[in-house]
């Protein structure tokens, strides 16, 4: 069974399978590391726009009410 938040608990739904389960993680942390370069990715291509291009890219993302157009 699986604990949920402390409230209760789920039932199983499969044995337990070692092996599957390392695949399983393994590309669970694999993914992860993906989205995180994604990630960074964005947030560096957004800082370049603003620090270098300076072009109103981030300006016209922000709401107005915090300086967006």
């Amino acid at each position: 069974p699986t604990p949920f938040f402390g409230l209760f608990e789920l039932p199983a739904l499969v044995a337990k399978n070692q092996a599957f389960a390392e695949q399983v993680f393994g590309n669970h942390r694999i993914l992860g590391f993906v989205i995180t370069v994604l990630a960074a990715m964005h947030i560096a291509a957004a800082l370049q726009h603003y620090f270098l291009v300076k072009d109103r890219v981030m300006q016209r993302m922000l709401p107005r009410a915090l300086g967006g157009d």
